[in-house]
């Protein structure tokens, strides 16, 4: 049975997210992932060489600053700062 790119793409995508949060210990309340499929190319898929380069993994990081002072840390120019001890 042939897989749609719908389908190929949400499993990369659910294995690359498997492997943030089990392999590299992120929390998986901080990330999510999509499986675009054909649905939204970066090149044109009308020739063979563009239609390759739309086999890809897009990463999008997103920095929300923290609102308040937190009790453990600090704030500078918008980053949270935390020491370990």
């Amino acid at each position: 049975e042939e897989k749609s790119n719908q389908e190929v793409s949400a499993m990369r995508a659910l294995r690359i997210l498997q492997y943030l949060t089990e392999g590299k210990n992120i929390s998986i309340e901080r990330i999510t992932a999509f499986g675009w499929g054909e649905h939204h190319p970066a090149y044109s898929n009308r020739i063979l060489e563009t239609r390759k380069q739309n086999n890809r993994i897009d990463f999008l990081f997103v920095h929300r600053p923290k609102k308040q002072k937190p009790k453990d840390g600090f704030i500078f120019k918008d980053f949270f700062f935390r020491s370990f001890e």
